[in-house]
């Protein structure tokens, strides 16, 4: 198929969770989206940790972080009426665990910097627990660790199953999915891109999103 002069409101180049999820977002506003995909990457085979990250740090990337994970719950139901595919996400917490003096001191600041913050259910979002209690959650843990910070927010997610609800949502949506296409160059005028270069030919859009990951 020669894509010569298609034209597109946006382009996202990469079809992984981020790439997938802002062509639905962006279709589901209004715009026309072609979604360029090379083929399968690390979002169908990583592990599904939505960990919410460090309560200490106050950057916007860290703030953006945590609030992504207070939304994915309702992200993911979204995608399951979209979809008919239920990814399967469930809460169940993490345990960061602690075998020295500087990992427990970093697990105070986390639990002191998250303060006052309770999960829905009324209990603290990050703890600091004695060894005791980290056995009575995982009783496979070793015996010599000092204790453990629990993370009550993190989420666990089956990714294939949210990588075919993504495509599922992504195509009811509206969006042009372009699979096992390389993008090969970007097309740029003047200071901005405009367009990306496939084996196929050129595609044109007023807006081009990369997403491809590593």
């Amino acid at each position: 198929m020669n894509t010569q002069n298609k034209s597109t409101d946006v382009i996202v180049i990469g079809g992984g969770i981020v790439g997938a999820s802002i062509a639905y977002r962006a279709a589901r506003a209004g715009l026309s989206v072609t979604l360029v995909e090379r083929g399968r990457g690390a979002s169908w085979a990583g592990a599904g940790i939505v960990d919410p990250g460090s309560e200490v740090r106050t950057d916007p990337l860290a703030k953006l972080r945590r609030a992504s994970v207070a939304l994915y719950p309702d992200f993911v139901a979204e995608l399951r009426e979209r979809s008919g595919i239920d990814p399967q996400v469930i809460r169940c917490g993490m345990l960061d665990l602690i075998t020295d003096d500087n990992q427990a001191a970093a697990a105070d600041r986390e639990v002191k910097a998250a303060a006052g913050r309770l999960t829905a259910d009324g209990k603290p979002a990050v703890e600091r627990l004695t060894t005791d209690q980290a056995l009575a959650i995982e009783p496979a843990l070793s015996h010599d660790i000092r204790g453990a910070r629990l993370v009550r927010e993190a989420l666990q997610v089956r990714n294939p199953r949210l990588m075919f609800a993504l495509r599922l949502a992504c195509i009811h949506a509206g969006v042009r999915l372009l699979e096992h296409t390389p993008v090969e160059d970007l097309i740029v005028e003047g200071n901005r891109v405009v367009g990306v270069q496939t084996p196929d030919g050129g595609l044109w859009a007023g807006q081009v999103v990369l997403a491809a990951g590593a």
